[in-house]
């Protein structure tokens, strides 16, 4: 992923064009882009996609992708009810708590 961001493999400009999210038939922003989960965190854009709960990956960048950073999650399972997204939130919360306010999930 970080391969990816700093424009190894594809130049950062088609990057920033395929990972904005899908406008919807009534002009809101969808969940997806390009096949990968889409969120905003502040001025931070999410990216990610999970394995069935027990691996997700997640870039965050900014506009230019200059400025990111990329999350592996990986487990051998979770507590039912439990969504991986969840989990990287709660691990890219406590890793940079002044950049990003997420509730930390309690086991």
């Amino acid at each position: 992923m970080s391969a990816i961001a700093q424009g190894q493999l594809i130049s950062k400009q088609s990057l920033m064009d395929y990972w904005q999210p899908y406008r919807l038939s009534n002009g809101d922003e969808g969940y997806f882009s390009s096949g990968w989960d889409y969120n905003k965190a502040g001025s931070w854009q999410e990216l990610g996609h999970d394995g069935g709960g027990l691996v997700r990956v997640r870039i965050l960048f900014k506009e230019n992708l200059d400025d990111h950073y990329v999350i592996v999650y990986l487990t051998n399972g979770n507590k039912d009810g439990v969504w991986s997204r969840d989990l990287v939130d709660s691990v890219q919360y406590l890793v940079m708590p002044d950049l990003f306010s997420r509730i930390v999930m309690r086991w």
